[in-house]
């Protein structure tokens, strides 16, 4: 992705994950604040299991964590764990993504 959608995705996954500190919570957090609409029980289960691989690859590699959250202008939120918010931004990317985001109609 362009480097404004990687930042952009950064955002809303710091955002999500200093409103709710349960990962249900942050995906629903993250699909109203996108889609205005809760995800359905399907949606969570995809998006939750992506958030766990991502989070158990950047743990792996904390390089490539540093660099996801350093892309942009913006300064990162300092206080979030660099894996668990590059595997959050990796989420809010993927629903940035979506059809259903990209065309709201």
């Amino acid at each position: 992705n362009d480097p404004t959608f990687v930042e952009a995705a950064r955002r809303l996954a710091e955002n999500a994950m200093l409103a709710e500190s349960d990962d249900r919570k942050r995906v629903v957090h993250l699909y109203r604040r996108l889609m205005g609409r809760a995800p359905k029980a399907a949606e969570i289960d995809v998006l939750l299991s992506l958030q766990r691989a991502q989070a158990g690859a950047f743990k792996a590699d904390r390089g490539a964590a540093e660099r996801l959250v350093s892309v942009g202008e913006s300064a990162r939120e300092g206080s979030l764990n660099i894996s668990d918010l590059a595997a959050w931004t990796m989420v809010a990317s993927a629903i940035l993504n979506l059809d259903e985001t990209v065309t709201k109609g």
